[in-house]
């Protein structure tokens, strides 16, 4: 008997100290957990530059150069607050966003002109819950335009696919992106930009398509 009783307290002392299955906290009851997501960091690579980095770019046939610059830069956090009625949980999902103006002298090289050469944002949108392992692929947006004209998107860990050459420099892993306004290319406003983006680098090529075809293209001839 006092063996039978003893073998009784061990396996009572076992049953104890053995934590019990537990749910995975990101599938039980999802709507009242609040998730925290975070950017690919490999897309990032590609679009995310500090404030002061600047581009030289060429206009082929042109003799001035334009030389543009990062005037902020930053993450951030975007809440996405739970919605009980949908049964949508609570999302914490990174933002980033980019402005880059372009400086020019005037004709006759008295006054500094500077205009808006890019200012876009990242969207957060989350269609369908993510939990707190996922990575979100980064869709880079122009500010300020209702048809969320797409500049730059990159999935998780899949690099460019073209390599290309500008001014003698050879570019790999290329991702080109290309956005209009939605307007027919005889309308006066229209404007259609593609934009090739190296890892690293920023945009080696931007080509903006104006009223009735007219290309502009800038090829970026250096950068520090």
């Amino acid at each position: 008997m006092k063996k039978i009783t003893g073998l009784f307290l061990i396996l009572a002392a076992v049953v104890l100290i053995t934590p019990g299955c537990k749910k995975d906290p990101d599938t039980e009851n999802p709507v009242d957990n609040t998730y925290n997501v975070s950017l690919s960091r490999d897309a990032l690579e590609y679009i995310n530059f500090p404030v002061g980095k600047y581009f030289i770019y060429k206009i082929p046939g042109h003799i001035a150069l334009d030389s543009v610059r990062v005037v902020s830069s930053g993450l951030d956090i975007v809440n996405l607050p739970k919605n009980v009625n949908t049964g949508f949980p609570e999302h914490n999902i990174e933002r980033y966003r980019i402005r880059m103006n372009k400086y020019a002298n005037s004709t006759g090289g008295t006054t500094m002109l500077i205009t808006e050469w890019l200012w876009a944002t990242t969207v957060p949108k989350a269609l369908s819950p993510y939990a707190n392992s996922t990575t979100a692929d980064v869709r880079l947006e122009f500010s300020g335009t209702s048809a969320g004209e797409t500049v730059f998107f990159g999935r998780h860990n899949i690099p460019g696919t073209e390599t290309l050459t500008v001014e003698g420099v050879t570019y790999t892993n290329v991702i080109k992106t290309e956005t209009d306004n939605g307007l027919p290319v005889t309308d006066p406003n229209y404007k259609k930009n593609t934009f090739y983006w190296a890892k690293g680098v920023g945009i080696v090529r931007r080509e903006t398509v104006s009223f009735n075809g007219f290309v502009t293209t800038m090829n970026l001839l250096r950068h520090n």
